[in-house]
């Protein structure tokens, strides 16, 4: 392959941009923050009851001023609601987190 073959480069570029879509889309992070019923005030925060219902979401996480739908594991969920908690799992591209493990941090 010939570094100054446009087509090589457009190839190399693609299949670039493909694998670090692919890493993005299959690589869990881990949020902690406050879990809020849809339409209930947390931290200050009103979790809008609207866009829970557009999600699906029965519950929230509220990270500082901002609050993302919970997918998953709603029976977790609805015993720590109210409770700080860390949650591992993926933030999709409408910013619902679907969670797939949700636990209280140990306190020290």
């Amino acid at each position: 392959m010939r570094t100054d073959d446009p087509w090589a480069a457009l190839a190399l570029f693609l299949l670039v941009a493909a694998g670090s879509l692919i890493f993005r889309a299959t690589k869990s992070d881990t949020f902690t923050g406050k879990v809020g019923g849809c339409g209930v005030r947390v931290e200050g925060v009103h979790n809008d009851a609207e866009s829970c219902a557009q999600s699906g979401a029965r519950y929230e996480l509220v990270l500082g001023g901002s609050v993302y739908p919970l997918s998953g594991h709603e029976w977790e969920l609805e015993k720590m609601t109210g409770q700080k908690v860390t949650v591992v799992g993926m933030l999709d591209s409408d910013d619902v987190i679907e969670v797939s493990s949700v636990f209280r941090p140990r306190q020290f």
